[in-house]
């Protein structure tokens, strides 16, 4: 059962991420189907064969394989409610049929009906956390949805054949068995490979994806959701790249930079050229392995996710920089009041705290990052490159004595164009006279849920420009 919900996520993932609203319509449809699965097995238990089920699951199974005109239609409902639409309709028949097992089971072993149904309940949820382990830890970073689904089938296939082995014959069941299983072997034959999507690998942290363009440029995509614009040679479209550089303005002698997330290696590329010792973690192997093999850095990249490495590495720098929220990449636990201290504690004097975002100012995400960083930091200000929903926010943070109104005009002296204008001292006299916005802990921190509007409008930006190689 845990299987599937695994795979559900994948097979979500280049429609709507791995959000906690995909996670929370998985798991809240999980149940809801088992409890009607639970209640069909029991009600009709003793009149519909095991073998049956079996081939029905095998049969909606297949729904699993032409997910993608169903992801397309619901994604038009939002992240929210076409999330849910998505995960009933693809996977909501498969987990009530596998529901159905155990009450029939229960009936038809027999003898006491406490002990059976412990027994049964008991081997099934085994079952599962072994499933869970060997699906997520082996399965999804090692094979394809498509060969983990035929995999499952075939398992399931075994498990039909077993109870067809009482002597009875049911060639209604047998025969649906056989041909859903021939369908969707058939269905692992690759046709032809879009060749401009240069490198592709899925792991337990998502699918990773990189197209080539023109001119020798790629896109980076990440379960979907566009990441960033390279060139070949490590050059990166991404503004974030070129105002990373404002720490410089501040502390002139920044030599040991942290960077946190590495991406295409662009932001690295950036670093290198300017300091001695910069080091990059990144939580996803397949990302360090894309950015060597597609784009060529070869800088000292540390495979941890970024709290574990902080807290847990005695080492100290001059420039902490956040690139993990590009689209809808978000993990909360690195932007709390908690981490910002770790974070913090781990700068040299004069240090400086750099963070990558894209929103609206007037929203609760924004202003609460501004206050987070205000609790932590003595001086806190922001570079804008526009005030629509994608537009790049870039914060500042440092305990270092700079005077914050003259520091922002030389920003806006140094990196103002008109072909990208920055609005430094405008928003800063916006953001600090809003109200609202809170210090986000450890123990409440919603910064992913207010942070849906703007991924929504960044996936509907991927799939406008990307279509063809999701």
């Amino acid at each position: 059962m845990l299987i599937i919900e695994l795979l559900a996520s994948r097979i979500m993932a280049p429609f709507y991420g791995n959000s906690i609203f995909v996670w929370a319509s998985i798991i809240g449809m999980t149940i809801a189907s088992l409890a009607v699965g639970y209640y069909l097995g029991g009600r009709f238990g003793g009149r519909i064969s095991v073998t049956l089920v079996s081939a029905l699951i095998v049969g909606s199974m297949t729904l699993m394989f032409i997910s993608e005109p169903v992801l397309e239609f619901t994604s038009d409902f939002g992240i929210m409610s076409g999330s849910i639409m998505a995960v009933t309709m693809l996977f909501a028949p498969t987990i009530i049929l596998f529901g159905m097992y155990s009450p029939m089971l229960i009936h038809r072993l027999g003898g006491g009906a406490g002990a059976t149904a412990g027994k049964v309940f008991a081997v099934g949820t085994a079952g599962s956390f072994f499933g869970a382990l060997v699906t997520g830890f082996v399965l999804i970073p090692s094979l394809g949805i498509d060969s983990i689904l035929v995999l499952s089938i075939g398992l399931i296939v075994g498990v039909s054949i077993f109870w067809i082995g009482d002597g009875r014959r049911r060639p209604l069941p047998i025969a649906l068995i056989g041909i859903s299983f021939i369908v969707l072997t058939m269905s692992l034959v690759q046709g032809e490979t879009n060749t401009q999507v240069v490198f592709e690998k899925t792991s337990m942290y998502g699918n990773v994806k990189v197209v080539e363009l023109k001119n020798d440029w790629h896109a980076l995509l990440v379960d979907g959701s566009l990441q960033s614009f390279t060139h070949e040679s490590g050059m990166t479209l991404v503004p974030f790249a070129n105002y990373a550089k404002v720490v410089y303005m501040i502390n002139p002698e920044i030599d040991d930079v942290l960077i946190l997330g590495l991406g295409s290696g662009g932001l690295s590329f950036v670093f290198d050229e300017k300091s001695d010792n910069v080091t990059t973690v990144e939580i996803d192997p397949n990302v360090v392995e894309m950015s060597s093999q597609v784009f060529g850095y070869d800088g000292n990249v540390v495979v941890d996710d970024a709290r574990h490495y902080i807290q847990s590495n005695d080492q100290t720098y001059d420039a902490v920089v956040y690139d993990i929220a590009t689209g809808d990449s978000f993990p909360p636990h690195l932007f709390t009041q908690e981490m910002f201290q770790s974070v913090e504690d781990k700068l040299n004097d004069d240090g400086v705290v750099t963070v990558h975002f894209d929103g609206r100012l007037d929203g609760m995400k924004l202003t609460s990052l501004y206050k987070t960083l205000d609790s932590v930091f003595d001086n806190v200000f922001i570079i804008s490159l526009g005030d629509g929903i994608l537009d790049a926010k870039i914060y500042y943070a440092t305990n270092a004595s700079i005077d914050k109104s003259a520091m922002i005009a030389n920003i806006d002296r140094a990196y103002n164009s008109a072909e990208q204008p920055v609005y430094s001292n405008q928003i800063m006299n916006r953001i600090e006279s809003l109200d609202g916005g809170i210090v986000m802990t450890d123990n409440y921190n919603p910064i992913d849920i207010w942070q849906i509007e703007a991924t929504q409008a960044w996936r509907d930006y991927t799939w406008e420009n990307f279509q063809e190689y999701l």
